[in-house]
């Protein structure tokens, strides 16, 4: 037997495929576009220090460097940690299982950081057996 699961949404104006969060499609976007400015900064920068050169420190390279650690974050930013509990069980497919973390039921309405929920920390996921009467 060969199974294959696939989950994504259908842009409605598009008609094509979406494979983040409802809701998520345009930070990516975002972040691309300030990914742009930090590096147009970046050119900036570096024409300014070409140019000035003779005034130019330890300290001016310092800051081409944090532009650019800083545009690479940007670009590199794929992770929203301010989930809802309801878009977790979603993700996971359980509708009438309970969440747990730490011991305590997750409701829908909380995010996941409010909770404090971080990577690799552990969710457990209750399934309420149907009593045979």
């Amino acid at each position: 037997m060969n199974v294959r699961s696939e989950m994504h949404n259908i842009d409605s104006k598009s008609n094509r495929r979406d494979y983040l969060s409802a809701g998520k499609t345009n930070p990516p976007l975002i972040y691309f576009f300030f990914f742009l400015i930090y590096i147009s900064m970046d050119g900036i920068w570096t024409y300014v220090l070409y140019t000035k050169r003779l005034f130019a420190y330890r300290i001016h390279f310092f800051m081409i460097s944090v532009l650019i650690l800083k545009a690479l974050n940007l670009l590199c930013e794929t992770e929203e940690s301010d989930e809802s509990v309801e878009n977790l069980k979603a993700l996971l497919e359980v509708e009438q299982q309970q969440l747990l973390y730490n011991g305590k039921e997750m409701r829908n309405a909380e995010k996941l950081s409010g909770l404090g929920v971080n990577d690799r920390d552990l969710v457990m996921i209750v399934s309420h057996a149907a009593s045979s009467r």
